[in-house]
């Protein structure tokens, strides 16, 4: 019992460097700035205005709050003031507060997103990680905030030119990686309480490669040639499924996230492929790469000089 409660707490609490949570810091506020920013065109925000009051329809916490949907111009400069602080935030400027503001902000503008009736399966866990990160100290490395901290000349700044070690530095990283697995678990799980074994045996997926053709664009035609095999289809739900279930089991050691997480980064990719839906969830993957060892690894094999100069700088 001993030697389970220890690998517990080391699994979430094992001192590591701040690089991986800064890294992954600056790649997921990137990439949801990138995603809502210039991608998506139901991040429009303010053209949520236009929709007729008999389409309202609040999910939970806008019910509880009484949040009003606001005019197109108020949601233009709330918009505005979000991807802001998304920007912020992936730089490291003002961290703790750009942060937050980004978990406010992104609760309201992401939540009225789904109080019309749709429910927008992406948006979900980008706002449960911007709450993870706003409770954390990502803004320890490799941020703007340090820089001015350590030319600052000041104790603090001295005290911030090395970052010890801490479990406060894997935590967050570890309960995205939850949140993954429970993400994709609780997908396949919901296909087999709802339709069993034939929503891998029966024409369920050839319906949907046909289907999703003529109805959302995909990058390929690739989707009508699976689709007129007996068996790619079939095939391509037992490995969805199998991926999906499966998924805790990355958590529980290195060599099954070596084959879950890259086999589902390639389903999703996949499916992106063949049937233009299903953008693949690049924001929690990021935090799956160890970051802290590819720096190292790379830094062990930069000649001297380089590492003295960029050690120096």
């Amino acid at each position: 019992m001993n030697r389970l409660t220890t690998r517990f707490a080391l699994f979430w609490f094992q001192p590591s460097a701040p690089t991986s949570l800064a890294v992954n810091r600056i790649l997921f506020y990137g990439i949801v700035l990138y995603y809502y920013g210039f991608v998506f065109s139901r991040a429009d925000f303010a053209a949520w205005a236009a929709f007729p009051d008999a389409f309202w329809d609040p999910i939970w916490y806008f019910r509880w709050l009484h949040l009003p949907a606001l005019s197109a111009g108020a949601l233009g400069v709330l918009a505005l003031v979000w991807k802001m602080s998304l920007a912020f935030s992936a730089l490291g400027l003002f961290t703790r507060a750009s942060s937050a503001v980004s978990l406010v902000l992104g609760a309201y503008l992401l939540g009225l997103m789904q109080c019309f009736g749709k429910t927008h399966h992406f948006d979900y866990p980008v706002l449960i990680v911007l709450g993870i990160l706003a409770l954390s100290r990502c803004g320890d490395a490799l941020s703007l905030d340090r820089a001015f901290r350590a030319r600052a000349g000041s104790a603090a700044g001295a005290a911030a030119a090395e970052v010890s070690p801490s479990g406060e530095y894997t935590w967050p990283i570890r309960l995205v990686w939850v949140l993954t697995a429970l993400v994709f678990f609780g997908a396949g799980v919901s296909k087999l309480r709802r339709s069993g074994l034939p929503w891998i045996l029966s024409e369920n997926m050839r319906y949907v490669l046909l289907s999703h053709h003529y109805s959302h664009e995909p990058p390929t035609t690739w989707g009508l040639y699976v689709a007129q095999t007996a068996w790619a289809p079939r095939l391509m739900g037992l490995l969805t499924i199998l991926l999906e279930v499966g998924a805790p089991l990355a958590l529980l050691g290195r060599t099954l996230r070596w084959i879950f997480i890259p086999g589902l980064l390639m389903m999703q990719i996949g499916i992106h492929l063949l049937t233009g839906a299903f953008e693949p969830f690049w924001y929690l993957y990021v935090f799956w790469v160890p970051w802290d060892r590819l720096a190292s690894f790379f830094k062990a094999r930069m000649p001297a000089g380089v590492t003295a100069r960029a050690a120096a700088a």
